[in-house]
């Protein structure tokens, strides 16, 4: 920590002021020890919301919207944002005397010294510092800031860092590891996107390796992966460690993790060494009273895995932190432009009209999401669809009425809660019609609505019976088309059935207390990795 808190220093005052750095620098415990945490964390808060979520945006020329009266604030300001400048330009070429002055500056006016001194690494920086000055008193190299950096990396890596020591736990890469035996290795971290995922933030030589060696999640490459399980030889065990995600992979496997489980099912007769498999023990899940509230993405859930559906119901939701979060992304940005559009579309009676309130909703929604040089294509491609859309919203706009956006419903069937929200509904004449935007690459079927693998627009015409016609409305940028794929009331029969009997089921379930049973297969679930073992046949 006492590292990384220096190397954030130097990469914002050096290479760039991004927030991620100032964001590590101020709420390290060496940096202000005098200042309380919660005051950091609001300060870094009212930057952050008008820096619109994007911790990539350099804060050089950034400059508050409101005036911050607070005395702890002003102090911050005045060491980050105010008086932001290069002490020394970029290119220009400087002593090390010249560099030590510069870190050593701030070091101390982020009161940081005594506490660094105490902490065993804080030394070892000081004493390489030392001893980087005593080998270039005399010397008459000059280089750069950013030269200066990757040499005292590299001197706290071979001086300090890479020494000898007692410790039998090695941290390297997949290249390395294969020139040594171990009892254990640990792979981490397996996810759906990240094969190893190493986040590094300090002078650790592996710094250096990690761009090398580590896998491409976007772009398997069979080598790798045989490089992975080369590993078998070399150890007489190997971990998979995995980290929670809060979207409907809880728990999921990665696609390497996959390929492992096939290794290893076919490879049961070999004799090379072979990475553990997992205890396919039995497990035993119980529903309490937490499981009579339901969405149709539950009901989804229990038809397709039991143990998706529990610990998607039981699991608290994993919310990003302020730095690794980013709430700019465009589906929710359109969802937001056509609620407001919605909310001001009401009395509006022509096409004309709807294009200027999309694009005034555009506007200002887009001012919320993204910084004014950091505006994705997608928005452009969205302005260009905005005629199509305000042609659907105007065709027989005499006739519409009712129009709600963002609606919230919930009904009790058998005791159960029924909960949704959908995007938008209105009346057209006698007709009812509920619509779900979809602005990703992923169009459900009709066969899989009217069947019921896909229960969302179903279940909204039993949250409100009155629907006569339930829609998706697919908003293709690329195309600049918009198309639709419409169910009646009585297409969607099977499938309300379905939710009826699986709600059904659920509450017997809850007043037996039936256990639901599943295990570990390789056969089982693609998210979670479990098969259901005791699923009535209905």
């Amino acid at each position: 920590t006492c590292c990384a808190y220096i190397n954030s220093i130097l990469y914002y005052f050096i290479h760039n002021p991004y927030y991620i750095y100032l964001f590590d620098i101020i709420m390290s415990p060496y940096f202000m020890p005098n200042i309380q945490n919660d005051v950091k964390h609001k300060y870094l808060n009212s930057i952050f919301s008008e820096l619109k979520n994007n911790i990539s945006t350099s804060l050089e020329n950034f400059q508050h919207n409101d005036n911050l009266d607070i005395p702890e604030y002003k102090i911050l300001d005045d060491l980050f944002i105010n008086s932001y400048a290069l002490e020394y330009i970029n290119d220009k070429k400087l002593s090390f005397k010249e560099f030590k002055i510069f870190l050593e500056t701030k070091i101390k006016k982020f009161k940081s010294k005594s506490e660094i001194i105490k902490d065993e690494a804080g030394k070892e920086f000081y004493e390489v510092l030392n001893y980087m000055t005593n080998i270039n008193i005399n010397s008459k190299n000059k280089f750069t800031l950013s030269v200066w950096h990757k040499k005292l990396i590299h001197y706290l890596e071979n001086n300090s860092f890479s020494s000898e020591a007692e410790s039998n736990i090695y941290y390297i890469d997949i290249n390395h590891s294969l020139l040594f035996e171990f009892d254990k290795i640990y792979v981490s971290s397996m996810s759906e996107k990240n094969y190893p995922k190493k986040i590094i933030n300090n002078f650790s030589i592996n710094n250096s390796v990690y761009s090398d060696y580590s896998i491409n999640s976007n772009k398997e490459q069979i080598e790798n992966t045989e490089d992975f399980l080369s590993l078998s030889s070399n150890a007489n065990q190997i971990i998979l460690t995995s980290h929670l995600s809060d979207n409907d992979g809880i728990c999921s496997k990665s696609r390497f993790k996959r390929y492992i489980d096939h290794y290893l099912t076919n490879n049961t007769t070999s004799n090379k060494k072979t990475l553990g498999k997992k205890d396919r023990k039995i497990e035993s899940l119980i529903l309490d009273d937490s499981f009579t509230k339901l969405s149709y993405k539950d009901i989804e859930n229990y038809n397709n895995c039991y143990y998706c559906f529990y610990f998607k119901k039981k699991s608290p939701k994993i919310l990003p932190s302020k730095v690794s979060s980013n709430h700019a992304i465009f589906g929710l940005f359109a969802h937001s432009v056509l609620d407001l559009f919605i909310k001001k579309y009401k009395l509006k009676n022509n096409k004309l009209s709807a294009i200027h309130i999309l694009e005034e909703s555009t506007f200002v929604t887009e001012k919320k999401f993204f910084l004014k040089d950091q505006t994705p294509y997608e928005i452009q491609l969205w302005k260009n669809l905005l005629p199509r859309i305000a042609e659907y919203f105007s065709h027989n706009l005499d006739k519409k009425y009712n129009f709600e956006s963002e609606n919230n419903l919930s009904i009790t069937y058998n005791n159960i809660k029924l909960t949704g929200r959908y995007d938008l509904s209105y009346s057209l004449g006698n007709e009812n019609y509920v619509v779900d935007y979809k602005t990703g690459s992923t169009i459900p079927t009709r066969k899989s609505v009217i069947e019921g693998q896909q229960l969302q627009l179903p279940f909204y015409t039993i949250l409100n019976p009155n629907i006569t016609t339930a829609l998706y409305m697919f908003l293709n940028l690329y195309t600049k088309n918009i198309t639709y794929r419409s169910f009646s009331h009585d297409e969607l029969e099977e499938s309300r059935n379905l939710i009826y009997k699986t709600t059904d089921i659920i509450k017997k379930d809850i007043a037996n207390k039936n256990l639901l049973m599943v295990k570990k297969s390789q056969t089982g679930c693609q998210k979670c990795g479990y098969q259901d073992i005791n699923r009535p046949d209905y």
